[in-house]
């Protein structure tokens, strides 16, 4: 089944834990912002994770990360707290 929805995605790695769980990876941050575009809305678990990806995201894109004051707005943007 996961393998379908990487297929469909057309995005993400499938890796396996000692422990026999399979899980998908997706490192580029253009799948990334595809993934959550896709996928908000239509979640209810995780999905306030899933909404601070979006906003580091668009923080990543607008360039911030680029002083320690970015940074700083991009590590509140995924605490649950800044979120």
């Amino acid at each position: 089944m996961l393998e379908e929805i990487r297929e469909t995605l057309g995005m993400g790695h499938l890796y396996r834990r000692r422990d026999g769980v399979w899980y998908l990876e997706i490192y580029r941050r253009e799948d990334l912002r595809r993934f959550v575009d896709l996928m908000v809305g239509r979640v209810v678990v995780k999905r306030g994770a899933l909404e601070r990806l979006g906003r580091v995201l668009e923080l990543l894109e607008a360039g911030v990360h680029g002083s320690r004051e970015g940074l700083e707005r991009v590590r509140e943007a995924w605490s649950v707290k800044g979120g």
